[in-house]
């Protein structure tokens, strides 16, 4: 059941994410108040598209203990993300 409220969260999140990034990357217009947390905001992008790539190729043969210890690495990017 967690895992896979975690992965609809990421699958739901990306997206949204992308969009934002897309939409500051296109715009004329870039308040410099708005870059540090934008540039955050590209790692945090970047992070969980590894994760995810990692969880996809892993998952499946992995151990039920294994996918659990792999999810809570994405806690802990979204920990990372919040704290930084």
């Amino acid at each position: 059941m967690t895992e896979r409220l975690v992965l609809s969260k990421i699958e739901s999140s990306v997206p949204e994410i992308a969009r934002a990034i897309s939409a500051w990357d296109s715009s004329k217009q870039k308040p410099t108040d708005l870059r540090p947390r934008m540039l955050k905001l590209r790692r945090f992008y970047g992070a969980v598209i590894r994760w995810r790539r990692a969880y996809q190729a892993r998952a499946e043969k992995a151990a039920p203990e294994k996918k659990a210890a792999m999810l809570m690495d994405f806690v802990g990017l979204c920990r990372e993300y919040e704290n930084s």
